[in-house]
């Protein structure tokens, strides 16, 4: 009896999974339906509804944190497994499959940076507002594209690499902004007269709206006449890099505030 006991004692706990376990197996549950390449008919929109949905039941920040790490690092694997196919960054941006990882990818690491707020980004730069980087960071949690944009601005000035990219990438994020904002898909210079009436629509001040827009017409200026000119490009100073940094973080903040 007492063999038997024993038997089924080990047998039984071997059996019985930790609750850190139960997380990870139903994060798998969850990429399996809805994250795998077998399962692409979803939107970003429909999976950010499915992924809140199915934590609904985890109350402890700490449970959702398990929960989210392995969705991120299940993802994150599907996407290497599909950059390894890719010849070409060229062919990889094109690919639908891309599109969804990086923009799902992020939406997790945003909620992961909700709840645990040492994963933040440390800006090391005096000059450039961090608080207001990682405040941006998690309100543009309704705007994927947008937020994937300013993050790769931001990565490249913590690496401090200041081509052109970092400036574009910039530039592009708050113009795919006001593209969702305001509906449309017109370039950052036609945007002007559209974005004083949605302003007024929502009863900003006058002299904000035009204060705005003025800097939107010198930022799209400055923006053309640098990125698009290597030889200016070179001569660009750390501060002004700073200070486009600050100026675009500001303008989202401002943008994705209006009520």
């Amino acid at each position: 009896i007492e063999t038997q006991a024993k038997f089924i004692y080990y047998f039984c706990r071997n059996r019985i999974m930790n609750p850190e376990d139960i997380i990870k197996k139903r994060a798998l549950k969850f990429i399996s339906k809805y994250g795998n390449d077998n399962h692409f008919g979803i939107s970003i929109p429909r999976f950010q509804q499915k992924l809140e949905l199915d934590i609904q039941h985890l109350k402890e920040p700490s449970s959702r944190l398990i929960y989210f790490y392995e969705i991120h690092k299940n993802l994150e694997a599907y996407h290497k497994n599909l950059i390894d196919v890719f010849e070409s960054r060229e062919k990889l941006e094109k690919n639908r499959f891309h599109g969804f990882y990086s923009e799902s990818i992020f939406f997790v690491e945003q909620e992961i940076r909700l709840l645990n707020p040492e994963s933040d980004y440390k800006i090391l730069r005096s000059n450039v507002n961090s608080n207001l980087i990682k405040k941006n960071l998690v309100e543009l949690k309704p705007f994927p594209k947008v937020a994937r944009l300013y993050l790769k601005a931001i990565d490249k000035l913590n690496e401090e690499k200041y081509e052109r990219n970092l400036l574009d990438d910039l530039r592009l994020s708050i113009e795919v902004l006001l593209h969702e904002i305001l509906g449309n898909e017109k370039s950052l210079e036609n945007q002007y007269k559209i974005l004083k009436d949605y302003l007024d629509s929502k009863n900003t001040s006058g002299y904000i709206r035009i204060m705005l827009t003025d800097l939107l017409r010198a930022y799209a200026n400055y923006q053309n006449d640098y990125v698009k000119h290597s030889d200016k490009l070179n001569k660009v100073k750390k501060e002004e890099v700073d200070f486009m940094v600050n100026l675009s973080s500001a303008m989202i903040s401002f943008l994705i505030n209006q009520k």
